[in-house]
């Protein structure tokens, strides 16, 4: 019995076969690992372990069968279909396991474009929208090319490097927290070393050509790339995802590491748009300040719903730090989020107990406000959108771990809704006890000289740090309130540089809750406190924010400050704005500074009845901001809104489907016809192209491949005119019925003899006997074809044996002579 079909040995390859791909296997999902901290999810542990095991069993058959590439990578893009949407776009399969028109247009579309979109959304995404598309589409492909390369190559070695894509795209997508880096990474690197020794202890594969010296070279050969698969495994370890730290054995372990994700320019930078504090006026102006602006259920009383906090003065105005500034160390960036929102750990936004409270549910309905920043309460974690907009409300949703303050692109207008997850309750607290918190960059410049002289009045340094800010508020409330509404006295617009001189200089001061959160966070800043001014609205129905911040009593606590019964509506009037400062004990900290409504002075009152007013001073915008812009607020509502093209979009939708579905259907027929195209032009050269004896020849093999094709025994060490009679008798032999006795005529037996004469004879053939022969081997050809059915037609014209390397020798020995 010989070594082949040795039953013992038969056994041994299909064991070493199984091994080796269940090497690569694990080789795979070691190096996925690196994903979890992008994703953390069920869904994606499901979509890797079944995505790697499909790969790596096309990878096995492909290598059993001996399928050629074009079936390989058919078999690839067939279950990229297949299973792409009920393991990727979970909520677009039907019944969860059918992918749909819709979710194969995700699937489609986001294997393209989810990679930029990972990196310009906070982390972790979850199976948020068609986000686990990119990594379902790298698992697939680096389990298909590893299995296919240690099974089918002559440096199954090599099989490592689609592991290792998936590992270092793993580190490059991902963020500043590893997934337990030190662990995954030696784990990946003992797996590596020991597919190196197994390839070195394992014989090539069964068919494998060898190399003159590939006895001599081979080891050594695969003994290099091992080596330096191996010591790039261990250089990724050590340089790349160990940190300083003996933490990041842990998972979820901080790493100081650069990522792509810091490289991208986010998609929204909020220094771009006009400052939200300069807007205040136009909410507490007739007719806005009894129109309402939204409505809150699940508000408690007193506390304040946010719509931006602004920690960069420059001067002119307050505004929401540029990416990469501000509040933190990472800067007021904002970043595309899912409906779960980035918790921002310890730092609270709420005083006291109201850090720790239960989580509840608000639900928020727009009004008459408009606008892309997010109302938002608390410490917000999670947005859920609701109306006729939602979808596209959802997708545009930003968010700033940093400020815990939300924007939306498609932005907000009446009728849009959302339910809003959060914990505790910004409500202005007491500020005496406190002390400074640890250093928060918050970025401030042209700061008048008067916050000077009323820090060294209010604060002075003698006192301390908590007594210093209660110093503050206290003084700051001592003034007068006016927005130079109906009735008022005249109040200046603005917090620029001037307008807070004047404030802090006069005598009484006047002005509303504007200037007032400006230069409490500027003399905040003095006494050595980070600090930042909020804006937005106040829930009615408590006097805990007076009593707070005037330092008489504590603000309420944990279920103390209860919920107001049914959705409270907030008006324009109830707008506000008031100061955080960052401290030790509390992170950030609500002060409420804005005097409360009384009488002014009637010497103010004499004084700017006389005086001459100067205008209002309007800031400017920054650069790139258009004039429109700069002369009303974002907020302001449109009465008379442009008329929308409807067509236009539909056209576009229907032109992006028909494209989609053209793709789809292009990926599906890509493997046949690019069959159909080789042989094309394998056909089209033999008959054009080169000697016209070599032309002569080729009408022949044309012949010989559709036989191949049609599954027809070819017998070897033949001449023409023998495989031309063979093929002419054949009966009974394997792969034919008796049907096929007469499969082909013996116009091809007289093919073979006019080819031979055409060959041999004294003389090149000419142009007319070659267009005879190659018509006479279109007829056979066609006759050999069509002796089956349709299907049986299509499946030869569609069969890949014709373009394999065919070891026969009926043409060589004639040929020769």
């Amino acid at each position: 019995m010989s070594r082949a079909h040795d039953p013992a040995s038969g056994a041994q390859r299909i064991g070493r076969t199984l091994l080796a791909a269940a090497l690569v296997e694990v080789l795979v999902l070691v190096a996925a690992a690196t994903w979890w901290p992008v994703y953390e999810s069920a869904a994606f542990a499901i979509l890797a372990a079944v995505t790697v095991t499909v790969g790596t069993l096309i990878g096995v058959a492909g290598a059993a069968l001996r399928w050629p590439g074009p079936a390989v990578l058919g078999a690839t893009v067939l279950a990229w279909l297949v299973l792409g949407v009920p393991l990727a776009v979970p909520a677009k399969a039907l019944w969860g396991v059918l992918p749909t028109p819709a979710g194969l247009a995700d699937l489609v579309v986001t294997t393209g474009t989810g990679w930029r979109q990972l990196l310009t959304i906070s982390l972790p995404v979850g199976d948020y929208q068609a986000l686990l598309v990119p990594v379902f589409a790298l698992l697939l492909a680096a389990s298909v090319a590893g299995v296919s390369v240690a099974l089918r190559t002559r440096l199954p070695v090599l099989a490592l490097l689609p592991a290792l894509a998936v590992l270092v795209a793993g580190i490059a997508f991902g963020g500043q927290e590893a997934l337990a880096p030190v662990v995954v990474g030696c784990l990946f690197a003992v797996l590596a070393m020991l597919w190196v020794g197994f390839t070195r202890a394992v014989p090539p594969a069964p068919g494998t050509p060898p190399s003159r010296s590939g006895r001599r070279r081979a080891p050594r050969l695969v003994g290099a790339v091992g080596v330096v698969a191996a010591g790039l495994a261990g250089a990724l370890v050590v340089g790349v995802l160990v940190p300083g730290s003996a933490t990041a054995w842990a998972p979820g372990s901080p790493v100081d590491r650069a990522t792509l994700r810091e490289t991208v320019e986010q998609p929204f930078d909020p220094s771009e748009q006009p400052s939200p504090l300069s807007a205040y006026r136009s909410f507490v102006a007739a007719p806005a300040d009894s129109t309402i602006m939204l409505t809150v259920e699940g508000a408690r009383a007193g506390e304040r719903i946010v719509l931006a906090r602004m920690d960069d003065y420059d001067g002119v105005v307050y505004d929401v730090g540029p990416a990469g500034g501000a509040s933190g160390d990472a800067g007021a960036l904002f970043s595309r989020v899912p409906e779960r929102l980035v918790a921002t750990g310890s730092e609270s936004h709420t005083a006291g107990e109201n850090a720790t409270a239960a989580r509840r549910t608000l639900d928020v309905s727009i009004g008459a406000y408009s606008g892309f920043w997010v109302p938002t309460a608390g410490e917000p974690e999670a947005v859920r959108f609701w109306g006729a907009d939602a979808a596209a409300l959802q997708d545009s949703l930003f968010y700033s771990p940093d400020l815990s303050t939300a924007a939306d692109l498609e932005g907000l207008a009446e009728g849009d809704g959302y339910l809003l997850e959060v914990s505790g309750a910004v409500l202005p607290a007491d500020p005496s006890g406190v002390t400074p918190g640890a250093a928060v960059r918050v970025q401030q410049a042209g700061v008048p000289d008067a916050v000077a002289t009323r820090s060294a009045e209010w604060a002075p340094e003698s006192r301390s740090a908590g007594a210093r800010l209660a110093g503050i508020v206290a003084g700051l409330r001592s003034g007068y309130l006016s927005s130079s509404r109906e009735g008022e006295v005249f109040s200046r617009s603005g917090h620029g540089a001037d307008r807070l001189q004047e404030l802090l200089t006069a005598s009484p001061m006047v002005g509303d809750a504007e200037q007032y959160a400006a230069a409490g966070a500027l003399l905040a800043e003095a006494a050595g406190f980070p600090a930042r001014v909020a804006l937005g609205f106040a829930v009615p129905g408590s006097e805990t924010g007076a009593a707070a911040s005037t330092g008489d009593t504590a603000a309420p606590a944990g279920d103390a400050a209860a919920s107001v019964d049914g959705p409270v509506a907030l008006r324009g009037g109830d707008a506000t704005a008031w100061v955080e400062v960052y401290t030790a004990e509390e992170g950030w900290l609500a002060l409420d500074v804005t005097p409360e409504p009384r009488p002014v002075p009637a010497a103010a009152t004499d004084d700017s009845s006389t005086a001459v007013r100067p205008p209002d001073v309007v800031p400017p915008a920054p650069d790139g901001v258009d004039d429109s812009i700069d002369q009303a607020p974002l907020e302001q509502d449109d009465t008379d809104p442009p008329p929308t093209d409807t067509l236009a979009p539909l056209l576009l939708q229907i032109a992006l489907i028909a494209g989609l579905s053209l793709a789809v259907l292009a990926a599906l027929l890509a493997p046949f016809l690019t069959v159909l195209a080789l042989k094309r032009r394998r056909r089209s050269r033999r008959r054009s192209s080169g000697a016209p004896r070599a032309r002569a020849a080729g009408s022949w093999a044309e012949l010989l491949d559709a036989a191949r094709d049609t599954d027809l025994p070819l017998p070897t060490s033949a001449t023409r005119r023998e495989a031309a009679v063979a093929l002419a008798h054949t009966d009974g032999e394997p792969g034919t019925t008796s049907g096929d006795r007469r499969a082909v005529t013996p116009g091809a037996v007289a093919l073979a003899q006019r080819v031979d004469e055409a060959l041999y004879g004294p003389v090149e053939p000419a142009e007319a006997q070659l267009a005879a022969l190659w018509s006479a081997s279109d007829t056979e050809r066609r006759r050999l074809l069509d002796r089956g059915g349709r299907l049986a037609r299509l499946r030869a014209r569609l069969s890949t044996r014709s373009l394999r390397p065919y070891h026969g020798k009926h043409d060589d020995r004639q040929d020769k002579q």
